[in-house]
């Protein structure tokens, strides 16, 4: 991705779907590998992506529109409300690398941006917080994606949002994510050899499930979120220190202690660097030198 970056810290697109858009750019385009490389060095404390990342964050602050995240089948100049989550993914973590005020003023612009994508009242059993994933079509032609919500795509901006929610208070963003949390879980096959999984897509105006059918594991990661819980790694910087974690973890008196479950074998990487395996009892302490 650093490779790919420009000197102007934007990402590029070129190909079939850039037919339609005035440029061969677009905040989704950039967003992605912004939240990846954020993401990194949040997790490793890695100077290099830390850097590309911030430099895309600034230079992204010229769009206005969520768009052109679904270049595999949708054009650049599409509206995307994954777009709008990469976006937020990104800046919340540029803010808890950095602490400028500028980059969670962003995150919150880019999170309002995804309010228009979600249905916000309801004229069918199943609709309420349903998740429009772009208002255009693949191909320029069919699907048309409006009335046919993508409730994965919902599924990564309201994740998103809960990365946003202990920073910002102008919404109650745990609210619209429990909402589109809820959406997702009706609108999950209720029976059947796919019994549990989420519809690719579900149409509003007949109320019926569209393949292909994905693993549901999106929604429990995004339940354990809005818990409070640890769904995937967690992060503990203190004294210039890093620790990353497959359970809750705090660094005290030079030390990572990490709420594990006793009798799991599990690593830590410390400083992004070191990494070291865990039997653990239970309730463990790491040694940082």
């Amino acid at each position: 991705m650093l490779a790919q970056q420009k000197e102007d810290g934007s990402f590029r697109y070129s190909g079939k779907y850039q037919r339609g858009h005035f440029e061969d750019t677009a905040s989704g385009c950039c967003a992605r590998p912004a939240a990846t490389m954020l993401q990194y060095a949040y997790n490793t404390g890695d100077t290099a992506t830390r850097d590309g990342g911030l430099k895309a964050l600034d230079y992204m602050k010229r769009f206005t529109v969520p768009r052109g995240a679904q270049v595999w089948e949708l054009s650049l100049h599409t509206p995307d409300i994954l777009a709008s989550a990469h976006l937020v993914h990104a800046y919340v973590r540029g803010y808890q690398l950095t602490g400028k005020p500028e980059y969670l003023a962003e995150a919150r612009r880019w999170a309002i941006s995804g309010l228009p994508f979600v249905y916000q009242w309801s004229a069918r059993p199943v609709m309420l917080y349903a998740t429009t994933p772009v208002f255009g079509a693949t191909n320029w032609q069919a699907p048309n994606w409006i009335g046919l919500p993508v409730q994965w795509c919902g599924e990564v901006y309201a994740y998103t949002l809960t990365m946003l929610a202990p920073y910002d208070k102008t919404l109650d963003w745990a609210k619209l994510a429990r909402g589109i949390l809820i959406s997702a879980e009706q609108q999950q096959a209720p029976d059947g050899p796919m019994i549990g999984c989420l519809p690719d897509s579900f149409t509003l105006a007949t109320q019926s499930r569209n393949g292909p059918f994905i693993n549901p594991a999106g929604l429990v990661s995004l339940e354990m979120a809005l818990e409070g819980k640890v769904d995937s790694l967690a992060v503990a910087v203190e004294g210039g220190r890093r620790v990353l974690a497959p359970f809750p973890v705090t660094i005290k008196d030079g030390k990572a202690v990490i709420q594990a479950r006793a009798g799991v074998a599990y690593q830590v990487i410390i400083d992004g660097k070191r990494v070291v395996d865990v039997k653990s009892a239970g309730t463990d302490t790491v040694p940082l030198q």
